[in-house]
């Protein structure tokens, strides 16, 4: 799937991160992000824009919580952090714990 990218979801990426990502083919239009999924990606520009996240599950925050890390998103991995916390117990501790290895 292809997303429209626009500047402020260029000041949110590191430059770092972004340098990269250009170096794949700087003539091209399109980026391509490898190891986030579209439901992740599009959860994260819709964090960006908004200011929030769609409908938060315990294992749907783990996968936003890894792509904001990838991307450097500091507010959304700070917001996955206060989810993951709030809402842990002792059903799902294994599956953070196995995440977090």
């Amino acid at each position: 799937k292809i997303f429209c990218f626009y500047f402020l979801f260029l000041q949110y990426v590191s430059g770092i991160i972004f340098r990269r990502l250009i170096q794949q083919d700087p003539k091209s239009k399109v980026l391509s992000i490898i190891g986030i999924s579209q439901y992740v990606l599009s959860e994260l520009l819709n964090y960006i824009y908004l200011n929030k996240f769609g409908v938060m599950t315990f294992e749907c925050t783990q996968e936003l919580y890894h792509g904001a890390h990838k991307l450097r998103i500091k507010g959304a991995q700070q917001t996955c952090y206060e989810f993951l916390n709030d809402n842990i117990n002792v059903k799902n501790c294994f599956s953070l714990y196995k995440y977090a290895k």
